[in-house]
């Protein structure tokens, strides 16, 4: 290879690395637009007094109308602070199922939401209170990969990802016209360490992507749940689940019958309306 050959693919190959961190400020310029002007955002001017007058129920302790106010609301509306609000509502009412399940809701869209968590550990310290000794208190056993998906949002994960990457090639790119020595030395070492550091955010994303799709889990919703044999009212029970447990499922058939799974790998099946169904 002589040296216009050599000058030529160097040439190239700086203009494949400028052409992929153009595209990459590109996708994290909207990215970022995305996460902060998310799209459908209590309150606007729409729902506001809806939400309002859901709020003053509740604080006048009348959970039924809190309950319908924000239950209407959730129809149209997701957002972090609704959900909260609501699985207070259904705290307040003592429906333990679905206040655990409505703070799973807001935790989803804001994993970091320590009040939410809070309010779910103490909805479940509730139920654990009122079991019998006997109960039966086994829920689904999340994977690894399980409980690293729900650790962030999709939006996170692929906002890291695309800052990564853009730093990645930036680097890149000064490395290329930044002669030998310490300073070269040293952009080399850390576009190794943004390099690697891009490829971990882009393995988390891709299993959050796989979990989203593969993984599909509920809440009880009821007191009691029983555990049928079959997908049929007659079907016979061996035991009952409380309210507020995490359960796998793993199917659900035209006749509204959801085939779930617990720890161990028992599997059963419940009335799909009596699960609050996540992600």
């Amino acid at each position: 290879m002589n040296l216009r050959d050599l000058a030529e693919r160097v040439r190239l190959g700086t203009v494949a690395l400028v052409l992929l961190l153009v595209v990459g400020v590109g996708a994290a310029s909207w990215k970022i637009w995305g996460y902060t002007h998310p799209p459908v955002r209590v309150l606007d001017a729409s729902h506001a007094k809806a939400f309002e007058a859901a709020n003053h129920a509740y604080a006048a302790g009348d959970f039924a109308t809190a309950i319908r106010g924000y239950s209407d609301l959730s129809r149209d509306v997701a957002h972090e602070e609704l959900y909260y609000n609501l699985g207070n509502a259904y705290f307040g009412a003592g429906e333990l199922g679905r206040a655990i399940y409505w703070y799973e809701r807001a935790l989803e869209l804001d994993p970091s939401w320590d009040a939410a968590r809070a309010n779910l550990a103490k909805a479940h310290e509730y139920v654990r209170a009122s079991l019998p000794e006997d109960e039966f208190r086994g829920g689904a056993r999340d994977q690894w990969q399980v409980r690293l998906a729900r650790r962030f949002t999709s939006e996170q994960l692929e906002l890291v990802f695309l800052l990564a990457y853009v730093a990645l090639f930036a680097l890149l790119i000064v490395v290329r016209y930044v002669p030998g020595g310490a300073g070269r030395t040293t952009l080399v070492v850390g576009s190794v360490l943004v390099g690697v550091f891009a490829l971990g955010s882009g393995l988390m994303l891709a299993n959050k992507i796989r979990v989203t799709e593969r993984y599909h889990y509920a809440i009880t919703l009821p007191a009691k749940l029983p555990l049928r044999v079959g997908p049929h009212d007659d079907a016979s029970s061996e035991a009952a689940v409380h309210a507020g447990l995490r359960v796998q499922v793993l199917h659900v058939d035209a006749e509204d019958w959801a085939k779930i799974r617990l720890e161990n790998g028992y599997d059963a099946y419940v009335k799909a309306t009596d699960l609050g169904l996540l992600d």
